[in-house]
């Protein structure tokens, strides 16, 4: 203990009656005396590792704790997104009435709810398309029909008088009724189009 008192070091280990201790030196300036605390090593170091593996296993349980709250979180925050990108999909394949449902007033329920409304908006367009193009049809086929008719009555007519020159009477007499119930259709249906 003297030569521990003698030298510099604040805290040594040693071996008194075969026991391990720590020698811990504390001075007191004022008196020039010194306090020594004698600790079994054994003893302070055990205390020590109960410390050290108390705090190992709260950390673990912190480590654990946090990573368990940072799946939950991510879980809500994918989860929402996957089933955008599932509605996605089924509208790349084919499935146009597809649309997210809206569980959340966050972010990711503000993209759903202009997904929603990209998707109602596409479809009315393809609505409109599809109208306008069956009217061009129907105008293009009126316009047709139009160009059709002076030549069926212009033809209609000139077969009339030739079976009337050849004096073909009975033949002359079925066509004209036959024109005449084609005339009455279409001007009471609004029909262009009859049988004959």
């Amino acid at each position: 203990v003297r030569q521990f008192l003698a030298g510099d070091a604040e805290c040594v280990q040693e071996e008194i009656d075969g026991t391990r201790v720590t020698l811990i030196r504390s001075a007191c300036a004022s008196e020039g005396w010194y306090v020594v605390s004698v600790m079994d090593t054994g003893i302070l170091f055990r205390n020590v590792t109960n410390i050290i593996w108390k705090m190992a296993m709260e950390l673990s349980a912190l480590v654990g704790i946090a990573a368990a709250l940072a799946v939950a979180v991510a879980r809500t925050i994918t989860r929402p997104l996957q089933k955008l990108r599932r509605a996605m999909n089924e509208i790349t394949n084919g499935h146009a009435e597809a649309r997210v449902k809206v569980e959340r007033r966050d972010e990711v329920g503000e993209l759903a709810v202009h997904f929603n409304k990209m998707l109602d908006e596409m479809q009315r367009t393809q609505r409109e398309l599809l109208m306008r193009e069956q009217e061009k049809q129907k105008a293009e086929m009126m316009a047709l029909q139009m160009q059709i008719n002076p030549h069926f009555l212009y033809n209609t007519y000139f077969n009339l008088r030739a079976l009337l020159q050849n004096e073909e009477y009975d033949v002359a007499e079925q066509m004209m009724d036959v024109l005449g119930r084609y005339l009455r259709y279409i001007t009471t249906s609004g029909r262009d189009e009859e049988t004959l």
